[in-house]
C-alpha cells in the first residue's frame, strides 16, 4: 500500500494539538498566500519516494454549501506535470458534518496531455484544466444520481 501525504493550510498547524493530529495523518503545512519553492521541492521529493499527494485544487472548502466547484488553483497541474504522475479526481457529496452520512466518489486516474507532459505550455495547462473541470462535473452528476437514487429507494 502506497503512503500518502496531504497538503494542508498552515493555519491548521497553529494549534499544537490539531497540528500534531494533522501531521500524524501525513499532512505538511502550505502557506497559501506565499507559496515557497521549498513546498514544491517537498512535494517533488514525496513523489520521488513513491508517496501519493492529496491536493485540494479549490484551496478551501465551499462554505456556501452548494455543489458548485470553487475557482480551481492550477498549481496541482504543475505538480502532476513535473512529477509525471496521474491525477485521481475525488469528490464529496456534501460538506462533512459529524455523525452525518456522506458519500465520496473516486474517478479514474488520468495523466495530463501535451507534447511534453513534463513541460506543459500555458495553452496545454489551460486545456488540461478544462479537462479536469469536465471530469469533476461528470463525477458530480454521477454521484448526485447515485445518492438521489438511494434516497428515492428509501422513500418508497
Amino acid at each position: 500500500m502506497k503512503k500518502f501525504r496531504i497538503l494542508a493550510k498552515k493555519e491548521l498547524f497553529e494549534n499544537k494539538l490539531l497540528g500534531f493530529l494533522v501531521k500524524g495523518l501525513g499532512a505538511f503545512p502550505v502557506d497559501r498566500e506565499h507559496l515557497s519553492p521549498s513546498t514544491f521541492k517537498t512535494v517533488m521529493t514525496e513523489l520521488k519516494n513513491d508517496h501519493q499527494i492529496f491536493i485540494f485544487p479549490e484551496g478551501t472548502r465551499n462554505k456556501e454549501g452548494t455543489k458548485e466547484l470553487l475557482e480551481i488553483k492550477s498549481g496541482f497541474l504543475a505538480v502532476a506535470s513535473k512529477g509525471d504522475c496521474p491525477i485521481t479526481p475525488m469528490l464529496l457529496y456534501r460538506k462533512p458534518k459529524a455523525f452525518r452520512r456522506n458519500y465520496i466518489i473516486v474517478g479514474e486516474p488520468f495523466y495530463l496531455e501535451g507534447e511534453n507532459p513534463k513541460r506543459l505550455t500555458k495553452e496545454e495547462l489551460e486545456l488540461n484544466l478544462e479537462r479536469y473541470l469536465k471530469v469533476m462535473n461528470d463525477l458530480r452528476s454521477e454521484l448526485d444520481e447515485k445518492v438521489e437514487g438511494k434516497k428515492s429507494k428509501k422513500n418508497k
